[in-house]
């Protein structure tokens, strides 16, 4: 077995040249008459005739092989750099790309050089910013600048990819085979290419790259030009690159190596002369490092990057036991946490294949070192020992020792080769099948790496993902923050985009600005931050400037609050910073470490992570034995002895002291409570806010960990402390009420989150509904596309505001509110005392954020309709305000129109599963409605299907368990029960052993699905009985009852018809106005946020009602009845009069004041409500449709507004007489 023999016999070769090419008969020849031929000659003829097409046959010969072999080898190398530049190709996710091109264009616009200090943050203004690598910042915003922006960005990388591997793969000894120096840089690839970067990282790999290239030619020729270029290359890179010292370690390392070399009498360089340049050139080298902007500090870069930068970044990438780790937070660690770290051995679950591959080069350069033992140059060794260290020091080195380790390998593999074996090529069967076998598993192997990166499953699904310019997640941060941070004042219809690009800031704006009395000076300056969406408006004046945003085919004005400097933040990690530095806000620190390290007070990262603690909440435990009580309090002042606490909700009437002897020492120690000392801290965080002017905070809702709740919860805690201005994608805005800054007053006046106000009075955008009901990928689409989490500003929001919709939920008070206003309901006292007041607050403001959350929702599921998050959003908001409702209702809740709520949850639950089959939340909440309502048999498969994605752990607590068996395991084992015994008796009525006649199938199905108080409805059984008759499931009268279960089901497709629930829904509605199908098709048109279409369904049922009314009415008169049947059917339709048709057409009215409320239309929804009032009076609805009004008109309710007509009369014994004695 030889290295050189293996090769690949490319199927795209060239053809041999000596092939003979078939000619065509000269002039003057004749071809055979074909009539004469026999028709065996024909065939025998036109045989010959094709193999004259073809090509002589040619013997194998060794130099056929030696040509296929290089032919291989060339194809092979340049694979090996398609493949980095499409790796390189990604979409950019990471934040510091956006804070070096903010970095870049600041020193374009003044001068070209860094600046001497900070200028983008607000607590290092007068500190030294060591910036070192500024040229590529500056490159970067070069790049920026030109058409395609972000996309010029990502290209840089690529193309800085592919140079890296171009030169690797031309690393070479000539004459010899390079497949095995294409295998080692592909492995390197795999190892360096989440590098590969716009920014600093990808120059460091170049820079090696290029050095090591330059270093063989010098090698190979001996030409002092070749290691002359290494202090040229050395002086540009360290203008671009902080880590450009690694290249003056690698020729320091190789130096060394070369003069134990030279003493073992095993030089690597030819003579003493070459040495003595060498040494030279290295001088040279170092000299460049200092000819910089900030000179001595590229030498002392490395003592910086692990003595401040990397600690500093571990401490803001935490990384947790037992959980994968992604490189993005690996890298700042040493290779050794992987084994232990703090305490805990063998973390594997942080071994990732970059790891791995990085890992086997380095090992196989050893391998390959060491079976060249006899003729491998020191430097080698030095050389790859000394980068090994740097990678135990830190995964993020990893990268570049694979870079130098693969070409080591590929030096020593190929000496080796040529010291063991011979170097003929021969035509033996066994040499050829491994020669060819070799390179094609290569190729392949190189188009499987490119098949699982362009499919997503190279890397994590919210890790780095092939595409061009800003990755969608990165992308709507940018969009969300920049709506977040600032004041957003109107929109404006129509496309000015052209307008605004030239600098024209045209007289439509300006009408808009006045329209809504907003004072725009006359003298402005327009500039495009990106060209075709964000425009900045720019006056002399403080607080006239602006930002237009396009977005959702609009244009959104802002008030720029960045450049405004009496607004503050706090923002609670780095990565915030980055972002908010992009959108022109300045943070108290960002990714820049060096700037913010220091030493006791001086060092700004202690004091934000101290800072961000003290804004948390303590936890303390107070009592022991069954009295304890866990508090979460702020700590106003603590001495040894007691504690002044803050309680919620703030306030100095809040305060309270508490012994130390009272409190469980060893519960509320912060070791227990994974806390800090500093947490609650009231006085750190105040002196830290009037030290830097902090005049807001922005706990962290975004990026690839879960959001922040803990803070937000923390903050909405204590209102009396901290003004909820905004709830935005990626924040939560929180302005400082206590000692705010004077001039900030004015803004908190008239800037609050308010929520009934926002849901109930606040006109919104119109929304179109969605084309068609949420659909799951195919196993096609699936096994082709990325796989990757795509975050919609709107959902994001929505997401959060489901949270707290969630914890306010499970508050103890919310609970207690439902009760008191279902007993106020039944007595009719809605209103009258405290608690019920009390009480109607609590529910205004969780159905107010129930509201804002499905209009977040169906905002974003507009612009995205495969949002997963966005349907369990919708499904969480009805699901609440089902509760809700059913507390203010009267009456029977059997109707579907009284099952408005529970359908829309269970309609946006079902979508949810359909996008995620695995999303545990969304079948549990889907249970509980099912088992709500009594259908067993769908909430059984729910739970099912929930207690097989979610087994309990081991090492579960006993409460654990305890809660496990209430919730999942008894009910679980009660409804398998159930649905069993009900499969069971339906088996033996459709399939009787006495061969009797079966009961009719649509009958025993609406059987099973009848609502009878305390029995169970089983829509699957009902369906599955139902679909068993083709015939009978295919009839058209049916088709309306499997759409409405299918509905209700989950179920999409009907496999009986081949039909999808949409194409049933729509056949349904094209055959014509029956009333039947009306209610079931507004139901279903709620599932596409389709509001417009299902009134005009509702309109029609109403005016349809009217119609029936009427018609029963004349149809009941004495003169058209027999005597004998009139009097009995007259009171049949008074009765239907009386008591049947108020409570449909009250139902009617209020789902049309629904869809008009959840449109964001209010003024609509109040007069339907308010309709309702007046043409139903007695309405059993009253209560609810008062509450709601009273929410719309900012009215408070009063209990005689809760009372029908009816109700009011009084009734006194004295107004009846008394009966006549017998």
């Amino acid at each position: 077995m030889r290295l050189d023999d293996e090769t690949r016999n490319d199927d795209n070769a060239d053809p041999i040249d000596d092939a003979p090419v078939p000619t065509d008969p000269v002039d003057g020849e004749s071809e055979p008459d074909s009539s004469e031929a026999p028709p065996e000659n024909d065939s025998s003829e036109t045989d010959g005739d094709s193999e004259d097409d073809l090509p002589e046959w040619e013997p194998l010969t060794p130099e056929l092989v030696e040509e296929e072999a290089e032919r291989g080898d060339f194809m092979l190398r340049w694979a090996v750099v398609l493949l980095a530049i499409l790796l390189g190709c990604y979409g950019i996710h990471q934040t510091t790309t956006l804070l070096r091109t903010a970095s870049g264009q600041y020193m374009a616009s003044h001068g070209l050089l860094p600046p001497s200090s900070d200028v983008f943050s607000l607590t290092a203004t007068n500190r030294t910013w060591v910036n070192l690598g500024w040229g590529t910042d500056l490159i970067l915003a070069g790049l920026y600048a030109l058409p395609g922006q972000e996309i010029c960005l990502t290209l840089f990388a690529a193309v800085l990819a592919g140079l890296t591997l171009g030169l690797m793969v031309h690393i070479s000894r000539p004459g010899l085979p390079s497949w095995w120096t294409s295998v080692m840089a592909s492995v390197a690839l795999l190892a360096a290419f989440p590098q590969f970067v716009a920014g600093p990282e990808s120059v460091t790999l170049l820079g090696l790259a290029l050095q090591l290239w330059l270093l063989h030619r010098f090698g190979l020729s001996g030409r002092s030009r070749d290691l002359w270029s290494l202090v040229g290359v050395q002086l540009l890179w360290v203008n671009l690159d902080p880590r450009a010292w690694i290249g003056l370690l690698l020729l320091l390392l190789y130096g060394i190596g070369e003069s134990l070399g030279n003493r073992s009498n095993r030089p690597g360089l030819a003579s003493a002369e070459q040495r003595k340049l060498y040494w030279l050139v290295t001088g040279g080298v170092a000299v460049a490092c200092l000819i910089n902007p900030f000179h001595i500090d590229a030498l002392l870069a490395p003592f910086v990057l692990y003595g401040t930068e990397y600690p500093a970044l571990q401490t803001y990438n935490l990384l947790g036991l037992d959980q994968p780790a992604p490189i993005e937070r690996l890298q700042y660690f040493p290779l050794t946490s992987i084994v232990y770290h703090r305490g805990a051995w063998g973390n594997w679950s942080w071994l990732n294949y970059h790891v791995i591959a990085g890992l086997l080069v380095l090992i196989a350069a050893a391998v390959t070192i060491c079976l060249n033992r006899r003729r491998t140059d020191y430097g080698h060794v030095t050389v790859l020992a000394g980068l090994f260290v740097l990678s135990l020091l830190a995964v993020r080195e990893l990268a570049p020792a694979a870079v130098v380790a693969a070409v080591l390998a590929s030096l020593n593999a190929q000496d080796w080769y040529k010291a063991s074996f011979p170097q003929e090529y021969t035509i033996e069967p066994r040499e050829l099948v491994f020669s060819r076998g070799g390179r094609s598993l290569t190729v392949l192997a190189f188009f499987a790496v490119a098949f699982l990166a362009i499919s997503g499953r190279l890397t994590p699904e919210r890790g780095r993902k092939l595409g061009l310019g800003f990755d969608p997640t990165l992308a709507s941060a940018i969009e969300g923050m920049t709506a977040d941070l600032n004041e957003r004042l109107f929109t404006v219809s129509g496309d000015l985009a052209d307008d605004l690009d030239r600098g024209d800031l045209n007289t439509t704006l300006r009408k808009q600005f006045a329209t809504n009395k907003i004072r725009l000076p006359e003298t402005v300056s327009l500039s495009s931050r990106r060209p075709g969406s964000t425009w900045t408006i720019r006056a002399s004046e403080p607080g006239h400037d602006f930002l237009v945003i396009r977005s959702a085919g609009r244009l959104a004005v802002f008030r720029d609050l960045g450049q405004d400097d009496r607004h503050r933040g706090f923002n609670f990690v780095p990565d915030q910073g980055d972002l908010m530095i992009w959108v022109g806000h300045r943070p108290f620190v960002d990714s820049r470490m060096r700037l913010y390290a220091g030493s006791g007070d001086d060092d700004l990262l202690s004091l934000h992570r101290r800072t961000r603690a003290a804004l948390r909440l303590r936890r303390l435990v107070v009592g022991t034995g069954q009295g304890r009580q866990v508090v979460r309090v702020q700590v106003a002042n603590e001495t040894s002895d007691a504690l002044e606490v803050i309680l919620p909700p703030g306030g100095a009437e809040a305060r309270e002291r508490l012994d130390r002897s009272d409190l469980d020492a060893t519960a509320s120690t912060a070791s227990i409570r994974s806390d800090t000392p500093h947490t609650g801290d009231t006085r750190l965080w105040q002196s830290t806010f009037e030290t830097f002017g902090i005049t807001h905070v922005l706990p962290r809702l975004h990026g690839s960990t879960s959001p922040d709740y803990l803070s937000m919860f923390d903050l909405l805690q204590y209102p009396n402390h901290w003004q909820l201005v905004k709830i935005g994608s990626t924040t939560a805005v929180f302005y400082r009420k206590v000692n705010a800054v004077n001039e900030i007053v004015p803004f908190l006046d008239s800037h609050s989150s308010d929520f009934v106000e926002t849901a109930f009075r606040t006109v919104t955008d119109k929304l179109e509904p969605r084309p068609e009901l949420a659909r799951s990928e195919s196993s096609y689409t699936s096994f082709l596309t990325q796989k990757r989490t795509a975050v919609v500003p709107s959902i994001a929001r929505a997401s959060h505001l489901a949270q707290i919709l969630k914890s306010s939920q499970s508050n103890p008070g919310y609970q207690q509110a439902l009760q008191e206003v279902g007993l106020r309901v039944a007595n009719q006292e809605l209103t009258g005392s405290p608690n019920s007041r009390a009480a109607l607050a609590i529910l205004a403001q969780t159905a107010a954020i129930a509201h804002m959350a499905i209009r977040s929702a169906n905002e974003g599921l507009a612009a995205v309709p495969d949002d997963a998050n966005g349907f369990m959003v919708l499904g969480i908001a009805y699901a609440c305000l089902d509760d809700i409702e059913s507390a203010f209702r009267g009456g029977d809740l059997s109707s579907p129109w009284a099952k408005r709520r529970y359908y829309e949850s269970i309609l946006a639950l079902n979508q949810a599963i359909e996008l995620d089959h695995q999303h545990a939340e969304a079948l549990f909440t889907r249970y509980q409605r099912f088992r709500r309502l009594n259908r067993r048999d769908l909430a059984l498969d729910s739970l099912k299907d929930f207690d097989e994605l979610t087994p309990l752990p081991n090492g579960a607590g006993e409460e654990q368990v305890e809660l496990r068996r209430r919730e999942v395991d008894d009910p679980l084992q009660e409804l398998i029960s159930e649905v069993e015994g009900i499969k069971k008796e339906i088996d033996q009525r459709f399939h009787p052993e006495d061969g009797s006649e079966p009961p009719n199938r649509l009958e025993h199905a609406m059987l099973l699905t009848q609502e009878q108080p305390g029995r169970g409805v089983f829509i699957g059984t009902a369906l599955k009985l139902v679909n068993e008759d083709a015939q009978l499931a295919a009839s058209p009268d049916v088709r309306l009852l499997k759409a409405q279960w299918m509905m209700e089901a989950g179920i999409f497709l009907d496999e009986t018809t081949a039909m999808t629930l949409d194409e049933m829904f729509q056949e349904l509605g094209e055959q014509g106005d029956r009333g039947a199908s009306r209610t079931t098709l507004a139901i279903s048109r709620l599932a596409y946020a389709d509001y417009e279409q299902a009134n005009q369904l509702w309109q029609g049922e109403l005016a349809q009602l009217e119609q029936r009314r009427l018609g029963d009415a004349l149809r009941k008169l004495p003169l058209i009845l027999p005597p004998l049947q009139w009097p009995f059917d007259q009171l049949n339709s008074t009765m239907n009069l009386v008591l049947l048709h108020p409570s449909m057409q009250s139902e009617i009215l209020f789902n049309v004041a629904m869809c008009h409320l959840e449109a964001g239309r209010v003024n609509q929804a109040g007069d339907e409500l308010t309709r309702l009032l007046d043409d139903v009076p007695d309405s059993h609805l009253r209560p609810l449709a008062q509450f709601y009004i009273s929410q719309i008109t900012n009215k408070s309710l009063e209990l005689i507004d809760s009372v029908g007509p009816m109700e009011m009369i009084p009734v006194e014994p004295e107004m009846f007489g008394s009966e006549p004695e017998a």
